[in-house]
């Protein structure tokens, strides 16, 4: 679903101090992610128009800053097969192909300085691993520990020029 489209995520929602009291009001806190078609401006507009008819008011909680979805990294450039190769190196053998990150990355912070941000991790995260990401108990195996390492080891040394 996220890769086909914005996702909406409530996190937050507040209301009444007690089940038995009606609340004066109500507060929800939405996590968007964005899809790369959509911007943040057109999200809150798409949410202001459903809302509008309830008197709700939509605003950026403070201290939230509205963070763009990343721009599409070309795959044509030295870097990206640079990546391809340490893919192959990691991998099972399966196709290296680009994909989209639908979750928030440190990538974004990096946006002004260049067009290419690609996020990797030299891993075969097995299925639980995967289900475990930001939750409960979350690991990595030892060895994808030990697969990263050598992995990041590896990147570190092919740029080395």
């Amino acid at each position: 679903n996220a890769m086909l489209r914005t996702t909406t995520a409530p996190t937050m929602l507040s209301g009444s101090v007690k089940d038995n009291v009606l609340p004066q009001a109500a507060t929800a806190m939405v996590n968007f992610r964005l899809h790369p078609r959509d911007s943040s401006e057109s999200v809150i507009a798409h949410v202001q128009r459903l809302v509008e008819a309830f008197g709700v008011e939509v605003a950026i909680a403070p201290g939230n800053l509205a963070s763009e979805a990343s721009p599409l990294s070309p795959t044509d450039t030295p870097a990206w097969r640079t990546l391809q190769a340490l893919a192959h190196w990691t991998g099972d053998g399966a196709p290296i192909a680009p994909g989209l990150v639908v979750g928030a990355t440190d990538a974004r912070h990096f946006r002004e300085l260049t067009n290419a941000s690609y996020r990797f991790l030299p891993m075969i995260a097995s299925p639980a691993e995967i289900a475990g990401f930001h939750g409960t108990d979350e690991h990595l195996s030892v060895a994808n520990m030990g697969r990263m390492v050598e992995g990041y080891a590896r990147l570190i040394m092919a740029f080395d020029d």
